[in-house]
This record gives C-alpha cells, structure tokens and sequence, in this order.
C-alpha cells in the first residue's frame, strides 16, 4: 500500500463570540481541517503554513507545543481508487481574520465554536484532535493570564 504524508492545522480565531474553529467542505462531502501533501523539500511545519494559505488565504501564527498525528487509509479517487495509508501531522494555528478564500478543493467552510465544529468534523480522529486541540488552548491561555 502507497504511504502519504501530509500536515494540517485545527486554525482558531479569538473574536466576539469567543474562540471559533474553522471547518472546510471538501468536494467529496467531508468536513475537516486544511491539510494537504508535504513538497518534496517541505518539512511539515513548512507544509502547513502554505497549505492553509493555499485552501484558506489565511496567514497564521502557530501556537507551540502543540501537535498531532492521526492516519488512516482511504480510496484514492484520482488514482484508480488505489488504497493509500495517510499520516497526517497537525499543528494549533491562530488566525487574526475570519475572512476566508477558498481554493477551488473546497464547496464551503465554517467558524464554530468547539460543540457546533465536533458535530460539524466528519471523521472521528479529527474530532478527537479539535478536542485535544480545544483543551490545549484553555490550558495555554490559561498559563498565560498567571
């Protein structure tokens, strides 16, 4: 089976309604995070950071210390429907803007608060991450109010 790898963020925003989180439609149905390939040169971090702003416009500032790795294996519909294993590291990312351009992979996205975007994310390991993700940050803002 093909091994992928690519890298991803749980991108946030800190507005009036408090922190939102943003969800993007995929064309295929599911709702996730911006994610895609690592370049051949890219490290994950790097890949991150020019994914979002490929699928999203967005700029965004990393919060550190966080990171996770979910994988799964899907059907490739752009190559034949081979199998394919994907490992895919996530970073905590913060946004200063909501205003959103998607790249053409996408059909919609969302800003909802942490309850709204679990019912929202397709997939259960992306679910589990928002909510190590979400816990991160109330223990993080948290540190920083001491």
């Amino acid at each position: 089976m093909e091994e992928e790898h690519s890298a991803g963020a749980v991108v946030f925003h800190r507005g009036e309604k408090g922190i939102e989180y943003l969800v993007l439609h995929y064309e295929a149905g599911h709702w996730d995070f911006a994610k895609g390939h690592l370049n051949d040169s890219e490290d994950e971090m790097g890949a991150m950071l020019r994914e979002v702003h490929e699928e999203t416009g967005l700029e965004v500032r990393v919060v550190p210390g966080f990171r996770r790795s979910i994988d799964y294996v899907y059907r490739d519909r752009h190559d034949c429907g081979k199998l394919k294993h994907k490992t895919v590291g996530l970073f905590l990312a913060e946004s200063s803007i909501k205003e959103v351009k998607l790249s053409d992979e996408h059909v919609g996205y969302a800003w909802l608060a942490y309850d709204a975007a679990q019912v929202r994310l397709t997939h259960d390991n992306a679910k589990s991450v928002l909510k190590d993700a979400h816990n991160y940050l109330n223990s993080f803002f948290q540190s920083k109010l001491k």
